[in-house]
């Protein structure tokens, strides 16, 4: 598992996208999102609220600057994955699924009766359901960190956190399963596309990070 590109967290990612993959199947579109919908809780409410920012303003800038006490390295790679995956999921949304309707519009549409958890004081969106931005952007990022350190154990905090930021956008109602999934391939290609870029930097001031510049 250590030779594997990721290690833990593809492996685990790889698992994650099967088993999603075969509730994908064996249900359709809006029933899969009612199921996932359903399991809602005041301290979920919460806790995925502000998770799904991870992929977002401050605290996405915030965690990329942080990285520049790593190394420049280390911030390249986030900071140039966080630009191709939001970049190219944006791109697909406007150009290929400009009218894919989210899960509050794909009901209004369909006239289904069933009603959604919404949680109070989060703003709903109605189209460009396909891919989702945030899914994309969190796994460019943290993937693109996974490649970069050896300790398994980081790479599960980096395949939890990226996870979590999917699994806020189901249960916020911003997504379904197959935009977050569409969402995860591509932040995962763009992450490791990031990484091989700048992995194959071999300067001395690369290696370096803000705080060692800053004494010098």
């Amino acid at each position: 598992m250590n030779s594997f590109p990721g290690g833990i967290f593809t492996w685990s990612y790889l698992a994650i996208l099967l088993a999603c993959i075969i509730i994908l199947l064996s249900g359709s579109k809006p029933d899969t999102h009612l199921a996932i919908n359903s399991f809602h809780s005041p301290f979920l409410d919460t806790l995925l609220k502000n998770w799904t920012h991870l992929a977002d303003g401050i605290i996405l800038i915030l965690l990329l600057a942080t990285l520049s006490l790593v190394s420049f390295r280390v911030f390249f790679t986030g900071t140039a994955a966080v630009i191709f995956g939001g970049l190219a999921a944006q791109f697909i949304k406007h150009v290929f699924f400009p009218h894919s309707p989210r899960p509050v519009k794909y009901f209004e549409l369909h006239q289904i009766s069933e009603q959604l958890n919404l949680i109070p004081g989060v703003e709903m969106h109605t189209w460009l359901s396909f891919p989702s931005g945030h899914t994309a952007t969190a796994f460019a990022l943290f993937f693109s960190l996974a490649l970069s350190v050896r300790s398994q154990a980081l790479r599960l905090l980096f395949f939890i956190l990226a996870a979590g930021v999917g699994l806020s956008r189901i249960y916020l109602s911003q997504h379904f399963l197959i935009d977050v999934l569409g969402g995860s391939v591509l932040g995962m290609l763009m992450g490791w596309l990031a990484w091989r870029i700048f992995n194959a930097i071999n300067k001395e001031w690369i290696n370096k990070n803000l705080y060692s510049a800053y004494k010098k």
